[in-house]
Order: C-alpha cells, then structure tokens, then sequence
C-alpha cells in the first residue's frame, strides 16, 4: 500500500519525488523502517521512532508486555484487532512473521535512517533498535535516550514535542537539504 502511495507522489507535478521521506512512530515505525528497506532508492530518508523490528514480535516478548503500564490499551484485544486474529494463540503463532529480519530485509539496502527510543522502552526492547542500527551495509543515525521508554520519551525532559523539535525535525530538514541524486 504505502509503495502505492509514492508511485501517486511520483504523478504530482508540484512534489519533488527526490525529496520524500517518511517518519513513524512505534507500530508506524514498523512500517517506515520496513518502507526505508523496500523503497530505498525512492526515499531520501526514514525517521523510525520506536520500530518493532524482531525481538517485539516473539512470543516470549509479547506476552511479556502484556502486563506493563506504558501502553494506552488493553494489549491483547488491541493486537487482535490490528492483526485480524481472533484468539491468542493465533496472535502469538503469527507475529513472528512479521519480524523484519524473518523477512530478510536487514540486510537489504536502505534508505538513510534515524532510529529514535529509549533504553527503558517495556514496548518496544532496545535490542530491536540496535539489531536496525547494526544491520545493513549503510551508516544509520541514532538518538537513543538511555532513560526514556517508547518513542524516547522522558516525562518533564524529553516529551514528545521535545523530540520532534529538537531531534527529529533538523535530521528531516538536512535530509531534505541535501542535493539527492
């Protein structure tokens, strides 16, 4: 779907096809790191803030979260809901499927990448971020707050607008300044 939306982008006269990227956040994040491995030539760059990349997708993980109090929602129905299961075991026999690196795109080319999180992240481990960080063969950038949880976040020090203001959107405008090829 999302490779369908950069070819529209590719039809508009006023969108500059060199200069797209992309910027997701926690499940989104998936999403875009997974857009930056499969569409690499077509993004001048991928903001992952929080990506589940393996470790997030593995039984042991997942049931584990279950019961922590960073996520908003009751886990289990909400992850049935996204994936179109209807029971637990059908969830947790699936998920490893959608590891990144079960789907071999790791070590694919990528676009250029900052991956942002947080070492206390009880959603998303921070060995998922390192495996993105030291996977590949292009350099990645990285802003990991060693006391954050997901997205990175910090309460009173590094809040979401915090982020974005001051990490986030000045990597986006140097990607986005630099002459593409």
């Amino acid at each position: 779907m999302y490779s369908r939306v950069l070819d529209y982008l590719a039809t508009r006269s006023e969108i500059d096809k060199n200069r797209i990227l992309v910027h997701g956040q926690s499940f989104g994040a998936y999403w875009a790191a997974k857009l930056a491995h499969t569409e690499a030539r077509r993004l001048a760059g991928a903001v992952v803030q929080s990506p589940p990349v393996h470790r997030t997708f593995q039984p042991d993980f997942f049931r584990g979260r279950m019961y922590t109090r960073e996520y908003l929602f009751d886990l289990l129905p909400a992850s049935l809901f996204v994936y179109g299961m209807k029971s637990a075991a059908e969830l947790i026999a699936f998920l490893p499927k959608m590891s990144l690196q079960a789907q071999d795109l790791l070590t694919k080319p990528s676009a250029p990448m900052l991956v942002v999180g947080g070492t206390k992240d009880t959603q998303v481990p921070i060995d998922d971020l390192e495996l993105l960080l030291n996977s590949g063969i292009e350099p990645r950038e990285a802003w990991i707050n060693p006391a954050g949880g997901h997205m990175g976040r910090t309460p009173g020090t590094w809040p979401d607008p915090a982020i974005f203001r001051k990490i986030i959107l000045p990597w986006e405008v140097r990607r986005l300044s630099q002459k593409q090829p």
